[in-house]
């Protein structure tokens, strides 16, 4: 199996190999990819460690040949953590303008390399094994209030509920699947509401049918979330609470930390 890696700010990741396909995902700067097939200028790809499928244009992706992806993952020791540009040291490609969220291999004070270039990093990043805090992620989530709602999105031009929560724990080290209902498979259950810490994560959908949202507990009684955009609201015992409707129902909590 041949590899590669993204080597745009952000690549659409298609249902099908067509630009009016549905975008199903993002995939971010130096995220690792397996090169599955090529069809015209579309190459299908899986990506990892979330394993998630579809199409991206093969101009997106850069080859780094058959080395195991763990391997290459584990030279990831950064992500931006702010809106950050990437400049080639010795100016042989253009920069790249970056999304929170894109993985930084092997970067030190500011300059990572990758696929034989050195790069320099205007912007915000977190180291990947660093120390950080339950205040210091549901902080850094507050980063994306107002963030419009995009299906399929990862970015802070436009995201989806599983998304959104993705970027903000992958920034703080913790790698988790792409859709909600798979991440509500993630960490150890949470029985009570009442016992909820910052940075808990709250599934909600309808009785008997897999989670379809997916939010991060602020405090007791709120939740930032994607619907519509990223937003706080009241959260309690039966779910989301928007004015005096609720819009979303609680299903299940889990802590991924």
């Amino acid at each position: 199996m041949r590899y590669g890696i993204i080597m745009v700010g952000a690549a659409a990741q298609r249902a099908m190999p067509d630009h009016r396909s549905e975008m199903v995902n993002q995939l971010l700067f130096g995220e690792v990819v397996a090169m599955k097939t090529m069809e015209g200028e579309w190459m299908k790809v899986v990506s990892f460690p979330d394993h998630y499928q579809g199409y991206v244009m093969k101009a997106h992706v850069l080859e780094v040949g058959e080395e195991d992806p763990d391997v290459i993952l584990r030279c990831c020791t950064a992500h931006t953590s702010g809106h950050a540009t990437a400049f080639c040291v010795d100016a042989s490609l253009s920069p790249i303008s970056l999304p929170i969220g894109a993985r930084l291999h092997n970067c030190t004070d500011g300059l990572f390399s990758l696929l034989g270039h050195q790069w320099r990093l205007s912007g915000d990043f977190l180291l990947r094994d660093g120390a950080h805090s339950r205040d210091q992620l549901v902080a850094f989530a507050q980063r994306f209030l107002n963030v419009p709602y995009l299906w399929g999105g990862k970015t802070e031009w436009g995201m989806d509920c599983s998304g959104f929560v993705q970027v903000v724990y992958r920034v703080f080290g913790r790698e988790l699947p792409r859709d909600a209902w798979q991440q509500a498979a993630v960490g150890v259950e949470v029985h009570h509401l009442e016992e909820v810490l910052p940075g808990d994560l709250v599934f909600f959908g309808k009785k008997d049918e897999k989670p379809s949202h997916v939010g991060i507990v602020l405090k007791k009684g709120a939740v930032i979330h994607c619907s519509e955009k990223v937003k706080i609201d009241p959260l309690d015992a039966h779910g989301i609470l928007s004015g005096t409707t609720y819009t979303h129902e609680l299903r299940r909590i889990r802590r991924p930390l």
